[in-house]
């Protein structure tokens, strides 16, 4: 029999991508948790999204600081005899971390591991030292890189509408030179439209265009790629549909890559209008983990003034937003696909 001992924290992708990549069915599975953390449903939701049985794993409470009494919760545990031990002491706090290590490292037949955060390679520091490459790592899908972090969703994956006609749309605002050039698009936006594309033509169509541009640039699976997705928390009192909303999101080298996207009918865009695009996906990007990116991908042309251009970095440092990118940056199409495979590190 085999136990996986697992350190949670508010970071769950380095637990869910060491069960899955070495997990076995008959194996047991120990969370080490926390008071804190356990008030956040951590281990129920981390085994929800690995689709672990509450018969498969069980957890222990320890302090996330206190050394003396990690060491005698874990002292005290009755660890089975002969039974192998796949440790992973990537998360928790340091304090956690290091007892844990210190308490199995005295076990026989016990492996510990850390897996850092973003990285594709496994660092066993026991028995012996030594980087252990998987000759087929795992890469997680959207769904679960939600589930970990405690959200369902439903989503796009599909085109509303032919995609060469959402292409004929783009086309038509980049010749523009705004998209308050288009008529479509402006009729759609005005109030007195009561046509039932409305939606589609206001805004939904490049969502659309994102979406289908990046799931064929980046060769995405349907199960790593969506959009207009609405998150549910599993947890949430609120009595509403969806708590938050996402344009588009992708998983990539098990990264989770998020976009905003908007259209306006603007020759120059208003600096106010970036903001409430940033903080919108910056919101939602602080409960997605530590790893997810946040981009802001705004169909209206932003000029050449320089304030605007310090504005823009300010702002994105700040709200920890990767880039937001304006129509000069879509003009090329072959460019802006390269600038989004910098950026999400793409055949590296």
């Amino acid at each position: 029999m085999r136990v996986i001992v697992s350190i949670l924290s508010d970071q769950p992708i380095p637990v869910v991508l060491f069960i899955k990549q070495i997990a076995k069915a008959s194996d047991r599975h120990i969370f080490l948790s926390t008071k804190e953390m356990e008030a956040k449903h951590k281990s129920a939701t981390i085994a929800f999204a690995l689709g672990l049985g509450i018969q498969h794993y069980q957890v222990i409470q320890i302090d996330a600081n206190n050394p003396a009494l990690i060491l005698e919760i874990l002292d005290q545990y009755e660890w089975p005899e002969g039974e192998k031990y796949l440790v992973n002491i990537t998360g928790g706090t340091k304090m956690m971390s290091q007892m844990t290590y210190l308490h199995f490292s005295e076990k026989r037949n016990t492996e510990i591991y850390y897996w850092p955060i973003g990285g594709d390679t496994l660092e066993r520091l026991h028995p012996t030292i030594e980087s252990v490459k998987p000759s087929n790592p795992i890469q997680i899908d959207l769904q679960t890189y939600f589930l970990a972090h405690g959200f369902e969703h439903k989503a796009q994956t599909q085109f509303s509408n032919p995609f060469k006609r959402t292409q004929g749309i783009f086309n038509a605002c980049i010749t523009a030179g705004s998209a308050a050039f288009v008529d479509e698009i402006s009729q759609a936006k005005s109030p007195h439209y009561t046509g039932h594309e409305k939606g589609y033509l206001a805004g939904g169509w490049f969502e659309e265009w994102i979406y289908g541009t990046l799931k064929d640039a980046l060769t995405l699976p349907d199960t790593s790629i969506a959009y207009n997705i609405k998150l549910k928390n599993k947890y949430s009192l609120r009595n509403t549909d969806s708590d938050n909303e996402v344009d588009v999101a992708f998983v990539y080298k098990n990264r989770l890559f998020m976009w905003e996207c908007k259209v306006y009918s603007m020759t120059i865009i208003n600096p106010r209008k970036i903001t409430e695009a940033v903080y919108k996906i910056s919101s939602v990007s602080r409960a997605l983990g530590l790893q997810a990116t946040s981009i802001v991908c705004i169909l209206a042309p932003f000029g050449a003034n320089e304030n605007r251009k310090a504005f823009i970095s300010d702002i994105s440092d700040a709200m920890r937003v990767t880039r937001v990118l304006g129509l000069e940056d879509m003009m090329n199409k072959n460019d802006f696909i390269n600038k989004i495979k910098k950026i999400i590190g793409y055949g590296t």
